[in-house]
């Protein structure tokens, strides 16, 4: 039972890491595409200089220190499934991070779609906003003088450190919330593991195995679980990209997944063997034929307090982002035809999510009485419901990030089944 509990908490763990480097890949390409490091503002309000002359003069700039400069410009038209990529100077700028074909962009979210366009083809689009660069010194120093020579105001945005990123990816995110959470899981079965084991690695140390090498066996034994699913998960994981979007883009995941990967082999291959360090046994144990229950209990004891640690740093963000979901829920109810016709471009989806709801709604209700019966009373048909609805919630989350309808309704479907007994029993 144990190994189906790290096996499956260690898919999890990984498939939800994925999806956060994903995300992160999803952002990032489209504020900084095309192979740029850096992001600055212009504001244009206080010039007198012409557009076409702007545009002359940036286009000089850029070919003069072979830079590349580019601006994401949304159409006003098409605001909601539509970025376009203006570039720039002469020649058109290439990058390993996006794909384009005949100057049609393919941009990791499968809702978008875009065009890559010269500066002298802008037409109506505005110059003000975000622009992201890439280039040395003295085109940034050319690009400032540009700027104070027309009277324009310029802002270098910072980059941001990874140590806040990561923060914020793991406690201001949904996904990264789920990713602490099942952390702590994988610590709590790993010790289960050492405890349903803790006679054998006595016995082991008692025949004369060296302390170090069950330590190494041990470890090694965990790691064949976790790394194995870790692989299914990269794997499914990869399927889905190419089937939802296209199968190209797994070039431009490749290198982040596979360092992903690997440190999760790492720090989980590093918490086997520090709960197998602390945990192993001796001689006076084995003397007095006992277990270290005491180390289990204080390393149980850490757990709870990470637990809380934990709760307290998200919670606050997770019931700003509950009250949110919750809210959209409702106006989604109350004007579902309004969404799917604007939101999911189909109105004839809003039929489909409610058989989605209603079908598996009304399956829970029939079989409500026999579970309660079954399981005698109500708490742990509540309790069950309860977290089946907020798992199937949370995924439905994921599956609107990731933009792929069918999910959205299977989803909603397995969140209608969590809610049903609980409805009916009330």
């Amino acid at each position: 039972m144990n190994k189906h509990g790290i096996r499956l908490i260690s898919f999890i763990l990984a498939l939800f890491s994925f999806i956060m480097i994903f995300q992160n890949l999803m952002n990032d390409q489209q504020q900084l595409p095309l192979g740029t490091t850096e992001q600055l503002v212009l504001n244009i309000a206080e010039t007198g200089t012409t557009k076409e002359q702007l545009i002359s003069e940036l286009d000089n700039i850029t070919n003069k220190h072979n830079a590349t400069l580019v601006k994401v410009v949304i159409p006003s038209d098409e605001y909601k499934n539509k970025k376009d990529i203006i570039y720039f100077g002469d020649e058109k700028p290439k990058s390993s991070d996006i794909i384009i074909d005949n100057d049609n962009i393919k941009w990791l979210d499968s809702s978008l779609e875009g065009k890559l366009i010269s500066s002298k083809d802008i037409g109506n689009r505005p110059l003000y906003g975000n622009y992201a660069v890439k280039g040395n010194q003295n085109f940034k120093q050319d690009i400032e003088n540009w700027a104070n020579d027309n009277g324009i105001t310029i802002q270098w945005l910072r980059k941001v450190s990874f140590i806040k990123s990561l923060y914020y990816n793991l406690v201001h995110n949904g996904v990264g919330n789920v990713i602490l959470t099942v952390l702590l899981l994988f610590i709590s079965v790993l010790l289960t593991w050492f405890i349903s084991h803790s006679k054998g690695r006595s016995i082991r140390l008692l025949s004369g195995v060296d302390i170090k090498k069950i330590h190494i066996e041990d470890t090694l034994t965990l790691s064949k679980m976790f790394i194995s699913s870790y692989l299914i998960s990269l794997i499914a994981f990869w399927i889905y990209i190419g089937i939802t979007n296209d199968f190209k883009q797994i070039t431009l995941l490749l290198s982040k997944d596979i360092i992903t990967l690997l440190v999760l082999v790492v720090i989980s291959a590093l918490i086997s063997f520090g709960i197998s360090m602390i945990v192993k046994p001796k001689t006076e144990h084995l003397a007095k034929r006992e277990i270290p229950f005491k180390k289990f209990r204080m390393l149980s004891i850490g757990t709870r307090i990470m637990s809380i640690i934990l709760a307290l740093l998200i919670v606050p963000s997770t019931i700003t982002s509950a009250y949110i979901l919750q809210q959209l829920y409702s106006a989604m109810i109350g004007a579902g035809i309004y969404y799917m016709t604007w939101v999911l471009k189909n109105k004839n989806l809003f039929g489909q999510f409610a058989w989605a709801v209603n079908i598996p709604l009304i399956i829970a209700l029939i079989f409500t009485p026999t579970l309660v019966g079954k399981w005698k009373g109500m708490y742990k048909l509540n309790l069950r419901g309860y977290v089946l609805a907020v798992i199937g919630r949370a995924l439905v989350v994921i599956a609107g990030y990731m933009g792929s309808v069918p999910l959205m309704m299977a989803f909603t479907a397995l969140a209608a089944l969590g809610q049903g007994p609980w409805q009916g029993d009330m």
